[in-house]
């Protein structure tokens, strides 16, 4: 259930409005579906990243465990 923001008397901007649960649904700010088919470009580029970090992890001799922990990232998101 959305709910708009109030209105103040001075601001002549429309209502917004107000994402009401974590998803983001609702909030203008939010116009990426993450759920969305990725175009080409997209994925070759996600695809040339991926393989320049496991260069670098290799040559460098550390695992994507030890990368996580360091980045702060999790196994999984670097693995995506």
């Amino acid at each position: 259930m959305n709910r708009t923001a109030s209105k103040n008397k001075d601001d002549n901007k429309p209502e917004q409005p107000v994402a009401s649960s974590a998803t983001g649904i609702g909030n203008p700010a939010l116009k990426q579906n993450p759920h969305a088919i990725r175009g080409d470009t997209e994925r070759r580029l996600e695809v040339a990243i991926g393989r320049e970090v496991r260069d670098l992890r290799k040559h460098n001799g550390i695992t994507v465990s030890e990368l996580a922990e360091a980045s702060g990232l999790s196994v999984g998101m670097l693995s995506k």
